[in-house]
């Protein structure tokens, strides 16, 4: 892989983590001439900068007190406590922005080139995957079938529970009905 390709994915990846997207294109203008190749990086990165609140705010910092990377100003700081001072507090001030910027630094660091064979085995396992897709559906039709089937076998031993229910207070009516006039004959007879 030439330098070329590296700086491209590494810009894809900027651009991925900035704002979500990847769409860097290879523009077929750029030559390998170095110079032009920079120009275009950088015109990438101003984009990128218009389109992130974070990497605006550091680079608004970084031109507002540039004169803190200036070699000159180093030799002031460790004379004049009041400089040095406004650069701590400047510094903490925008610790946040550094913490931002270094996170997504590292993390574009830390990402490896995906291996070009990782493509073909995700494409060779489509078919297994609508395979197991489509076991699990047939799964699902079965269990709503099993699930219907269940909910009439409920609904069946209810309704028979209920009859038997109301067979069983009919026959205990009847029983009492005969006990009732068997004792108002008794009574009736008792009373004669």
């Amino acid at each position: 892989m030439t330098e070329k390709e590296i700086i491209e994915i590494r810009l894809s990846r900027i651009e991925n983590i900035v704002y979500g997207s990847n769409n860097i294109a290879s523009d077929e203008f750029i030559s390998l001439n170095i110079p032009c190749f920079v120009d275009f990086i950088e015109t990438k990165v101003n984009n990128l900068v218009k389109e992130s609140e974070v990497l605006k705010k550091m680079m608004n910092f970084l031109n507002s007190y540039s004169f803190l990377l200036e070699e000159k100003v180093y030799s002031l700081f460790k004379s004049c406590n009041t400089i040095r001072n406004e650069k701590i507090r400047l510094i903490f001030l925008n610790l946040h922005l550094y913490n931002n910027v270094l996170s997504q630094m590292l993390s574009i660091k830390e990402l490896s080139i995906p291996d070009s064979n990782i493509y073909s085995q995700a494409a060779s396992k489509i078919p297994q995957f609508h395979i197991l897709l489509m076991t699990i559906k047939s799964f699902e039709i079965q269990l709503n079938h099993l699930s219907k089937r269940i909910a009439k076998i409920l609904e069946l031993w209810y309704e028979i529970g209920i009859n038997a229910v109301n067979d069983c207070f009919l026959e205990w009516d009847e029983r009492i009905n005969n006990i009732n006039l068997r004792l108002k004959k008794q009574m009736s007879s008792i009373y004669e």
